[in-house]
């Protein structure tokens, strides 16, 4: 086997119940969360929505009934200014007002989603925003969390049972934070965009994780099984958004 191969092959394959597989399979979670374009409409709240579907559609809905009512602003006054009285532009809208006040908001709303479907392929997803995997997305994070290959790879061994091989080395994250720091056609923004982002995502993931381990429902859980278990029944989505808000600005590596 060769050295590429074998360094290759245990960061792409977490020890089950270790700290790497738990930072992994939340990564792949939080992946999954749409991004909604300006164009999408708020979503009604309903009873049988899945937890983490109602959670998201709580934390977004308020931007895009925003949006709504800008476009609604945008309507009225291309409306008055084309010569309809300020008395009917007034609420509550005639009949026939508020129908070409709706098509208006309808049309610019489609306008969004075709273009978004012209350059984003929608839906998009958190993991559109990268081209990195998320085994090596949580090494880099780590590395810049730890401060060094040696204290990342130990933070992500947590857990690892005694004699298990399979573990993470210093040349593993070694290499791929080599590879990281080479990415080609990269400019220096968005360089330093992806190390806040690593970096808090690691972070706020370790506090989750530690906030959830020792709660009575999560007994027992660890690595992957912990992750699933938190997204199903807290939504990890919302969990990590809270998380992030939270981690002082002085853990965060200077990327100036």
């Amino acid at each position: 086997m060769s050295g590429r191969r074998h360094y290759s092959s245990f960061a792409k394959k977490p020890v089950a119940g270790t700290v790497f597989d738990f930072h992994v399979a939340a990564t792949e979670i939080c992946d999954e969360e749409p991004i909604p374009s300006i164009g999408w409409s708020p979503v009604p709240i309903t009873e049988d929505m899945a937890p983490q579907m109602r959670s998201f559609w709580e934390r977004r809905n308020p931007l895009l009934v925003s949006i709504g009512k800008q476009i609604e602003d945008e309507a009225i006054a291309k409306l008055a200014a084309v010569g309809v009285p300020a008395s009917k532009l007034t609420p509550p809208f005639s009949p026939e007002v508020e129908a070409l006040v709706a098509d208006y908001v309808r049309g610019v709303r489609h306008g969004f989603l075709l273009k978004d479907e012209t350059f984003n392929r929608p839906p998009a997803t958190r993991s559109d925003l990268t081209d990195l995997q998320p085994h090596h997305r949580v090494i880099v994070g780590a590395w810049l969390s730890r401060g060094g290959s040696t204290k990342a790879a130990e933070a992500l061994n947590g857990g690892l049972p005694t004699g298990v091989r399979g573990g993470l080395n210093r040349n593993h994250v070694d290499r791929v934070m080599h590879a990281f720091k080479r990415l080609p056609g990269r400019t220096r923004i968005v360089f330093q965009a992806e190390i806040l982002v690593f970096s808090t995502s690691f972070l706020g993931l370790e506090r989750v994780r530690l906030d959830a381990s020792p709660r009575p429902e999560f007994k027992g859980l660890r690595g992957r099984e912990l992750a699933e278990a938190i997204h199903e029944s807290r939504d990890l989505w919302s969990v990590m958004d809270r998380a992030v808000s939270t981690i002082p600005r002085s853990q965060i590596p200077n990327v100036a």
